[in-house]
């Protein structure tokens, strides 16, 4: 579980919507195709110790002497109204990384079917915190509808420590990539 000293990697939820393609952007308990299926081994569902994200999905891996996490997973899930552009989901990622000192940023559009209003951008980097490097990801998925409410936009984070980068890997291309299969998935049966 984050702790004091752990970054604070915030979304669109807390602003950083420079986009109308996205009008009415709200936080909603989760779409089917979200949920997990199955989490790696060495990986469990966690939630804030407040229990004030209720909506979010929380993975953690590893367990820190000093409290805290090697890994950590975090999916939220949104509804709008617009069909935004990918230009704007580049635009919400690269100012999301850069509002939370995220370094090195490389952002890429990830793979989806033209002209179903779907759109894929991931951005990574890195975030220094004290006395640590953490390697951070940050995916938007938007399918859009111009019907009030009806767009879906997840919002997946993923943090590594650079200690554990190595050994988690793996893991995080496995989780990345199945929250990208079951996205394409779900285009088909709307």
């Amino acid at each position: 579980m984050p702790n004091a000293n752990s970054p604070r990697i915030a979304g669109p939820a807390v602003g950083v919507n420079p986009s109308s393609d996205l009008a009415g952007l709200r936080l909603v308990q989760s779409f089917p195709w979200v949920a997990w299926r199955r989490l790696p081994a060495g990986w469990r569902t966690a939630r804030t110790a407040d229990g004030t994200l209720e909506a979010v999905h929380i993975a953690v891996a590893g367990s820190r002497a000093s409290g805290g996490w090697d890994g950590c997973s975090t999916t939220s899930s949104f509804v709008f109204t617009g069909v935004p552009t990918a230009e704007s989901l580049r635009q919400i990622v690269s100012l999301t990384l850069a509002s939370n000192q995220v370094e090195d940023i490389d952002i890429v559009d990830l793979k989806v079917p033209q002209g179903d209003g779907a759109v894929a951008v991931r951005g990574t980097g890195h975030v220094v915190a004290p006395e640590r490097y953490i390697w951070t990801q940050f995916t938007l998925y938007a399918k859009g509808s111009a019907r009030t409410d009806r767009g879906e936009l997840v919002q997946h984070c993923l943090h590594l420590d650079d200690a554990s980068r190595i050994s988690l890997k793996d893991n995080a291309i496995q989780i990345s990539d199945a929250l990208h299969d079951r996205f394409l998935m779900s285009l088909n049966n709307p």
